[in-house]
């Protein structure tokens, strides 16, 4: 995985927990991953933040979004895919959302548990190094 991990949530003690969980899972893993996730509280200032390390050319390796972060839309995530391929964005969904079928875009549900984290994390940054290689849609 290049660049960092760049987590889109309004929520504070959401994101606060998704963070946390994110960061252990880097250090239980025994990777050399960057160990920063880099907050952004709404889909403006995520937008800010991407630009500087993709115009830069260090893309970061994973987005994820809060898509109540977003006014309710994919249309963030969407985005993020098309315009960096390369990195893995994770939708965060409420129970009531239905599913993304679009290809290189993954989701996991706002009332997921830890475990289910980690095994997105660990399918994401250990067993496909981008979303063209992954086998999750097949």
């Amino acid at each position: 995985m290049n660049g960092g991990i760049f987590l889109i949530c309004s929520d504070s003690e959401l994101g606060a927990r998704w963070s946390r969980w994110i960061l252990e899972w880097i250090e239980r893993s025994g990777s050399d991953l960057e160990r920063a996730v880099y907050l952004c509280d709404s889909a403006e200032l995520a937008r800010e933040s991407l630009a500087l390390p993709v115009n830069e050319g260090d893309p970061p390796g994973m987005v994820i979004i809060d898509r109540a972060a977003t006014g309710g839309t994919p249309d963030l995530a969407k985005l993020v895919s098309d315009c960096i391929p390369e990195t893995w964005v994770i939708e965060i969904l409420a129970d009531s959302d239905l599913l993304s079928s679009q290809e290189g875009l993954v989701a996991l549900r706002r009332s997921a548990r830890r475990d289910e984290w980690e095994s997105m994390l660990h399918h994401c940054l250990h067993e496909s190094p981008a979303p063209q290689w992954s086998r999750s849609s097949d």
